[in-house]
């Protein structure tokens, strides 16, 4: 394991959680955040020890977020740790020498204007065994997006019901990714486009 992840605080400034930071807007970056991007992919290619505290991070960093950060419930109501990781990987491919605490924040604050707000209520979408657990905010908006590609013709009411899945299964068709009907994370990274 690397050494740098028992090293010392860096105070910098990042806009995305500015108000809680001291009056100056800066913080202090612990362990990984403190990391380059480049590091990040390095590690990431490794699938090292490293890169499972990179992930550990920003689950941390997305928490915080989401306390401190006003009329926000989830920045990231859908996207899975791993699925967010792969974009990071795809920004860190282009910016290298990017700090990685400012990575994760210009993500989320390209993830600002879908953040989900209140206390949304959550639904199950199931097939087989699989059941995934999904804000009903977001499987309504799923519903309005397969509406607008002409796939859906229900009330976009953000339930799982049978129009919803045979919408899913149409759209995931033609998309050529796994026929499941479920809104799964390919299924909802290329709807929400």
């Amino acid at each position: 394991m690397k050494r740098w992840f028992g090293a010392a605080a860096l105070a910098m400034m990042v806009p995305a959680m500015a108000q809680a930071a001291s009056n100056e807007g800066v913080f202090a970056v612990k362990e990984a955040g403190r990391q380059t991007c480049e590091t990040y992919i390095a590690e990431r290619a490794e699938q090292s020890q490293a890169y499972v505290l990179f992930l550990g991070w920003i689950a941390g960093y997305i928490s915080a977020h989401n306390k401190l950060s006003e009329e926000t419930l989830d920045i990231t109501p859908w996207q899975s740790t791993r699925l967010l990781a792969s974009m990071l990987n795809k920004y860190c491919e282009t910016h290298g020498e990017v700090l990685f605490v400012r990575a994760v924040g210009a993500m989320l604050e390209a993830f600002e204007p879908t953040r989900l707000r209140g206390n949304p209520e959550m639904v199950e979408a199931k097939s087989g065994d699989t059941v995934i657990p999904i804000y009903r905010e977001i499987l309504r908006r799923a519903q309005q997006g397969l509406t607008e590609l002409g796939h859906y013709r229900g009330e976009h009411d953000g339930l799982y019901s049978p129009e919803t899945v045979e919408a899913l299964v149409a759209y995931q068709r033609e998309k050529g990714i796994k026929e499941t009907g479920l809104p799964d994370q390919s299924t909802l990274i290329r709807l929400f486009k």
